[in-house]
């Protein structure tokens, strides 16, 4: 195998040829259903898949996947129009008594690993996987205005009614009208809402996560609890709930956060500045490099409820969260910042630098979240990513000290590098380090099954 020249698409003309039928095919679907552009890959996705088992081919007639897996010819009986209207089924373990047993969603396309649909909710905008879903069938859009000719109307009525009976879509004729008959199936096993998680065998185990986000909400006085203010708006809350897993699957922890409804805040009112940098990659390689280069010690570190600890300018006011009412009608004054909150990352941002300065770190010109202390015999280094962080230093005492004062300011939790911004690093014991991309790489290869050999 021959590799390329650096930009010379020209030496690759099949593969530049093959993208940009990918991408024209993608644009088409996107703008032919009036669909955000943000779902530009689900579009090209579809269009990949499509093309894999129809695609023109000079080789017997068979499509490409027949010719690269050696298969009978491949079913495109599950075919449905990008961006169709469908409905799936929400289970009864996903919703309460009186809530709809269905949800509205645009076909997105094929699950790659298992038998199913990928469809995009736009009330919620979230992609899930469904086993069964109901399309709606394809509505033909006509002219407004049709001029046909007496003589040939009788002509065209015979030879319409056959290609009718054809065009019909046996999909949704076969398909029963009662939803609850199908599954859904989502991405992942954590629970959506507080209701699903109350519902669900590991109800215990969230309550007491929710019981301990609100102890370090309540131990940082992130807020007061007041009479609902006159003319004030408040925002609404809900529970957020992650499934922490192990290497092998197993469950490591339940993790709750508490989170603002940001998108009730009106600017100007309810917040002003957002802006909150973060780390280039650039500068986090460069970091690596120098620290491999030096000698330098290096650990990680990120800090817990990062945002609870940024100071609000303005008046916010939040309902009392989900299941945790106190049966009166008070509201919560937020003294700090909370997840969610249009401002949260830039009030944990200002938070965090003014600690860094106090220490004697000098912000850098050529990245704000690169922070460097330089003394005649040590120099420390320190690189923030919201609330993760590299600290790279010539001293490991120095470094130590460091970060005990940092643990006297903010909850964090430190380590040897091993994983940052989703590169797994390994420092040997001569200064050497190696990053890679080796949990993603095997991640997409195993997508689109290719790590099978």
């Amino acid at each position: 195998m021959r590799t390329a020249m650096p930009y010379t698409p020209e030496q690759n003309g099949v593969a530049e040829r093959e993208n940009r039928i990918l991408v024209e095919t993608g644009r088409s679907m996107l703008h032919s259903k009036d669909l955000p552009l943000s779902l530009w890959a689900e579009a090209v996705n579809t269009a990949c898949h499509v093309l894999n088992r129809t695609g023109p081919t000079t080789v017997k007639g068979k499509s490409p996947m027949e010719l690269w897996f050696k298969r009978d010819p491949v079913s495109i009986d599950h075919f449905h129009v990008f961006g169709t209207e469908c409905f799936v089924h929400v289970p009864k373990q996903r919703r309460r008594k009186w809530e709809k047993k269905s949800v509205a969603g645009r076909f997105m396309g094929y699950c790659d690993e298992k038998d199913g649909y990928r469809i995009w909710l736009p009330d919620i905008n979230q992609i899930v996987t469904s086993r069964d879903v109901l399309f709606q069938p394809e509505e033909i859009r006509l002219p407004s205005h049709m001029s046909v000719k007496a003589d040939s109307s009788e002509k065209n009525e015979e030879e319409d009614d056959p290609d009718a009976e054809e065009l019909s879509s046996k999909r949704v004729r076969k398909m029963p009208n009662y939803l609850p008959d199908y599954v859904l199936t989502t991405q992942t096993s954590s629970p959506s809402s507080f209701h699903e998680a109350m519902q669900s065998v590991d109800a215990a185990d969230w309550r007491k996560a929710m019981e301990e986000e609100l102890h370090s909400l309540e131990e940082n006085s992130v807020w007061a609890l007041v009479d609902p203010p006159s003319g004030k708006k408040v925002l609404d809350s809900r529970w957020v709930l992650r499934i922490k897993t192990k290497a092998d699957g197993s469950v490591a922890r339940y993790k709750v956060r508490l989170v603002a409804k940001g998108y009730m805040q009106r600017p100007g009112i309810d917040y002003d500045e957002t802006f909150s940098p973060v780390a280039r990659f650039d500068t986090v390689r460069a970091l690596l490099s120098i620290a491999a280069v030096k000698r330098l010690k290096i650990q990680q570190f990120d800090v817990k409820t990062a945002f609870l600890y940024g100071a609000l300018k303005e008046e916010v006011y939040v309902k009392q969260p989900e299941g945790f009412e106190n049966g009166t009608n008070e509201v919560y004054k937020l003294n700090r910042s909370l997840y969610g909150l249009k401002q949260g990352p830039r009030c944990w941002n200002l938070r965090l630098v003014e600690f860094l300065r106090k220490q004697g770190l000098k912000q850098s010109s050529a990245d704000p979240c690169l922070f460097a202390r330089m003394k005649e015999r040590s120099k420390l280094l320190v690189a923030i990513y919201v609330d993760d962080g590299i600290v790279a230093g010539s001293d490991t005492d120095e470094m130590e000290q460091f970060l005990a004062v940092m643990k006297k300011e903010f909850k964090i939790k430190q380590g040897p590098l091993d994983t940052f911004l989703g590169m797994g690093i390994k420092v040997l014991s001569d200064g050497s380090i190696f990053a890679d991309q080796q949990a993603y790489t095997c991640h997409i290869l195993k997508r689109f099954r290719l790590d099978q050999g």
